[in-house]
C-alpha cells in the first residue's frame, strides 16, 4: 500500500453499497434479454469471485457480498476511464479483491443479468489469506499500523452476510512462534481453523501447542508427523500416539467433526498421507491405535489395508454427516 499512499491515492477508500445483491436480483430479475436500463444507477460492492474477459475492452467479474453473486461487466465504451486508464485498472484487478461498481441494471441476450460497470473502484486490492503468517503477526504487534494500513472501509452489512471465516494451516514444518502465530490467528478472529498436518518430524511439543489453542479446530497428521515411526508401539508411547492424544477429537483422519454454529462438518481423509495413489505407514493406518483411553481409542481405530478400503471410510465418514451441512474434506498432499 505505500507506493499508493505516496502518490496520493487512498488504497482504502470509501464507498457504500446502496444496495445488496440479493436486492438487486430481486428487483431486476425479471428484465427482459437484452434490456439496458442506463437511465438507473445502481451501486453494488463485494468481493470477486470469478474473472475473465473477451478482449482488453471489455471484462467480466461475479461478485459476491457474502449472500448472493451477480455478474459484472465492465466495458470500456461504458467506463468513465480513458481507454489506458480502463486497461491499466482491470489488468490490476485480482481474485478476492473487494470492489465497489456503479453502473446501471442489464441483461444479456443469454438471459444473464448483470451490473453494466460505469465505475469500478477497488476497496481492498490485498486479501489476507495471500499474507504470510509472520507478516501477520508483525502487524499485530503494532495495533496502530494494524487500523491504519489494514483497515477495510467496507463491512457488508451483517444482515446479508451467511459466511463464515476459515484459516487453514498448512506445511508449518516446525516455523512455528507460538506467541507470534497465535496473534496472527487471533488477528484473523477465524470461526474455524483447519491444520493439515506436517507439523514437523513427529514434533509433540509443537502439536500440543497447536492442540491448546482456544479455536474450533480440526486437523489432520501427515507423512512427516510419522516420518520416523512405521508401526505403533504395544509397549511405549510413540510420538505419533503422543501427537494423536494432544489432537484428541480434533484429530479428523477418516472421520468427521460437526460444527453446528455454521451447519458445517468437516471431513477427514486419509492420515499419514503424502499424496498420490499408495499408502504411506501401512502399518499404522492397517492398525487400531493402542490406547487404554477408549474414548481415543473409538476415535483412531483406523483398521484400513488398502486404497479402496481408505476411500470406503472417506465415503462413509462423509454420509455420516447432517444433510444441511457443507462439507470441507481435509487432507493432504505432499508439494
Amino acid at each position: 500500500m505505500d507506493p499508493q499512499k505516496a502518490a496520493g491515492i487512498n488504497p482504502l477508500p470509501n464507498f457504500e453499497a446502496l444496495i445488496t445483491i440479493a436486492e438487486y436480483t430481486d428487483k431486476y430479475g425479471e428484465l427482459n434479454n437484452g434490456e439496458y436500463l442506463e437511465d438507473v444507477p445502481i451501486t453494488l460492492a463485494g468481493k470477486i469471485t470469478n474473472k475473465c474477459s473477451s478482449s482488453s475492452k471489455i471484462v467480466f467479474y461475479y461478485l459476491n457480498d457474502g449472500g448472493s453473486e451477480v455478474q459484472v461487466v465492465a466495458n470500456a465504451r461504458k467506463s468513465v476511464l480513458e481507454k489506458s486508464e480502463f486497461t491499466n485498472l482491470h489488468s490490476s484487478v485480482t481474485l478476492n479483491n473487494i470492489i465497489g461498481v456503479t453502473g446501471f441494471p442489464s441483461k444479456s441476450q443469454r438471459g444473464v443479468l448483470s451490473i453494466s460497470s460505469k465505475s469500478f473502484t477497488v476497496i481492498s486490492p490485498y486479501c489476507l489469506c495471500e499474507m504470510g503468517v509472520d507478516y501477520l503477526a508483525k502487524l499485530v504487534t503494532d495495533s496502530l499500523n494494524i487500523q491504519e494500513a489494514t483497515k477495510p472501509e467496507f463491512e457488508p452489512p451483517l444482515s446479508t452476510l451467511s459466511s463464515f471465516r476459515v484459516v487453514v494451516v498448512r506445511d508449518i514444518h516446525e516455523d512455528w512462534e507460538l506467541e507470534h502465530d497465535s496473534k496472527a490467528l487471533h488477528f484473523l478472529n477465524p470461526d474455524l481453523v483447519l491444520f493439515t498436518g506436517d507439523f514437523g518430524n513427529e514434533n509433540v511439543e509443537l502439536v500440543k501447542g497447536i492442540a491448546e489453542l482456544n479455536f474450533p479446530k480440526g486437523a489432520i497428521p501427515c507423512n512427516h508427523d510419522s516420518w520416523l515411526t512405521s508401526k505403533f508401539s504395544s509397549k511405549v508411547k510413540d510420538r505419533v500416539q503422543a501427537q494423536l492424544e494432544c489432537l484428541s477429537e480434533a484429530h479428523v483422519g477418516y472421520g468427521h467433526l460437526e460444527f453446528p454454529s455454521l451447519k458445517l462438518s468437516v471431513v477427514g481423509g486419509r492420515p499419514f498421507s503424502c499424496g498420490g495413489d499408495n499408502l504411506f505407514r501401512k502399518k499404522l493406518i492397517k492398525a487400531r491405535f493402542p490406547t487404554i483411553n477408549l474414548i481415543l481409542f473409538l476415535i483412531f481405530r483406523y483398521g484400513v489395508r488398502d486404497m479402496e478400503e481408505s476411500a470406503e471410510q472417506i465415503y462413509k465418514a462423509a454420509l455420516q454427516t447432517p444433510n444441511e451441512n457443507s462439507i470441507i474434506l481435509l487432507s493432504h498432499i505432499a508439494q
